[in-house]
């Protein structure tokens, strides 16, 4: 138990790059934090004397009672931060993971990301929304998904489609989805972390560095894949415009049984 409480605290100090000498204090929470064993292992942890002030058992009381007088409209001289603790972003071609806003970055947040069509005189585009820290969609949490209508036929890579993610106080999601050309929009709004325990997230976060490995290499894959295919489409699109006087290679007419 006190090594799992250590390593909580070696995640947090890593997360925001920070060493024990530069927190200011540490606030015990929790019932087990009263046992002098886990006290001592905590002083030695961070080189000073924990905060003892507060009690351990009302410490999240207190703070969900200061958090909820800010989003009243309180008192403003006093700052909390809250953090997105999985990435948020959407599927694209292949099945992976774009992550438009990365895990532990403070809210309110707002970023955004441009994508385009694959398909020639594609009309729609389905945005579905994922949260993980894996570079596949089969190893994320599907949040929703929404489709942006009426993008103008054009040729595949020539539309704009910016995809923007908003996380406001409240940590409530607004995702949209607007073509640059033509001003097509549509969005949606969902709470990314409704029904996730802190244990999930961190058996999350354990997963994503387990297989970081075998991710990476499964995600290069499909986009040199994908490179491949582009470049096949485009020497086929020359070659159908000169039909008349080209002949196509052999290993053209077969790429689709080793692609």
């Amino acid at each position: 138990m006190i090594e799992q409480t250590l390593e909580s605290c070696r995640h947090v100090l890593s997360e925001a790059k920070l060493s024990g000498e530069k927190i200011d204090e540490v606030v015990l929470v929790g019932g087990s934090t009263v046992i002098p064993a886990v006290r001592k292992q905590i002083e030695s942890f961070f080189g000073r004397t924990p905060h003892v002030a507060i009690d351990p058992y009302k410490v999240v009381a207190i703070g969900a009672g200061i958090q909820g007088h800010l989003l009243a409209g309180g008192r403003r001289d006093f700052l909390l931060l809250d953090v997105i603790p999985l990435a948020l972003g959407i599927e694209t071609l292949g099945g992976t993971f774009s992550k438009i806003i990365t895990g532990n970055t403070t809210i309110p947040i707002e970023e955004s990301e441009t994508y385009t069509t694959n398909v020639d005189n594609q009309t729609s585009i389905d945005v579905n929304i994922f949260q993980g820290e894996r570079e596949l969609i089969k190893d994320c949490r599907t949040l929703g998904q929404f489709k942006l209508r009426g993008i103008p036929p054009m040729k595949a890579g020539l539309p704009l489609v910016e995809v923007m993610f908003r996380v406001d106080a409240n940590g409530i999601l607004t995702v949209s989805a607007i073509e640059k050309r033509s001003g097509k929009k549509a969005e949606i709004e969902v709470i990314p972390f409704h029904g996730l325990t802190q244990f999930e997230i961190e058996r999350i976060m354990e997963d994503s560095f387990e297989h970081a490995v075998d991710d990476f290499n499964e995600r290069q894959l499909i986009e040199f894949r994908q490179t491949a295919e582009r470049v096949f489409h485009g020497i086929e699109q020359c070659w159908d415009v000169a039909e008349k006087t080209c002949q196509r290679s052999p290993v053209m007419k077969s790429r689709s049984k080793w692609m």
